[in-house]
């Protein structure tokens, strides 16, 4: 697990590419492992085969876990995807966001909670330098 997340830290296509199949082929092992010791297994058999109730169990927790992944997990991921193939985005945050919902015609149950124009930069466009206030002026020193 900890070579699969290394290969997504600083991306450089060979070495994250080798990182991520030693993780993989450390978890097969893992699995192959525990499978070979049957009194001291750590998950049950066929873990995710449809054909058992926690097999179904354990692919209904996978496949949730993916989906309701706020955008806050991938997000960024997202927007470094984007900035690093040239686009420029804006995240930003309307409020209310409720017009988007009459706008695009979702159910009630469905909300936004960005909104992200992406697109190629003008040649002439420039960024305001913002600077940040110093850390004295925001720092709070509790004795």
């Amino acid at each position: 697990v900890v070579l699969i997340a290394a290969a997504g830290i600083d991306v450089a296509p060979l070495r994250s590419s080798i990182l991520l199949l030693a993780g993989l082929a450390g978890l097969a092992l893992f699995f192959r492992i525990d499978a070979a010791r049957p009194r001291s297994r750590l998950f049950p058999a066929r873990l995710f085969s449809w054909r058992t109730p926690v097999g179904c169990g354990m692919t209904m927790v996978a496949a949730f876990s993916v989906a309701t992944c706020t955008f806050g997990l991938y997000g960024p991921l997202l927007l470094t995807s984007l900035h690093l193939a040239g686009l420029a985005t804006l995240t930003h945050t309307p409020n209310p966001m409720g017009f988007l919902t009459s706008i695009l015609q979702r159910p009630a149950n469905e909300r936004a909670y960005v909104v992200i124009p992406v697109g190629y930069p003008s040649p002439d466009a420039t960024v305001p330098a913002i600077t940040k206030k110093p850390l004295s002026e925001i720092m709070v020193r509790f004795e």
